[in-house]
């Protein structure tokens, strides 16, 4: 595993509630950063790097587990990445 320089890091943020997501917002528009790092890769985790990527803002996405949205059928889970996969290229 690399090592990580925490002094680089600028803000964390969790998004466990509705509410959450205003604030996220508010805090992209101030500081418009240029990448972000998404813990997980399920439904959520997916729908923000999307919206993430369609700021401009480069998404590095981390998956614990082999696959994406792994709740759901693999065939929905390939379909859901390519598109994700062909709309941030």
């Amino acid at each position: 595993m690399a090592s990580m320089t925490w002094a680089r890091l600028t803000a964390c943020m969790s998004c466990t509630r509705w509410g959450d997501t205003f604030a996220l917002e508010r805090d992209l528009d101030e500081r418009q950063p240029k990448s972000a790092i998404i813990i997980g890769a399920g439904y959520v985790g997916l729908e923000m790097a999307e919206a993430f990527i369609a700021r401009g803002i480069q998404v590095t996405q981390l998956q614990r587990g082999p696959e994406v949205i792994s709740t759901t059928p693999n065939s929905v889970a390939s379909s859901a990445m390519n598109s994700s996969a062909t709309e941030s290229t």
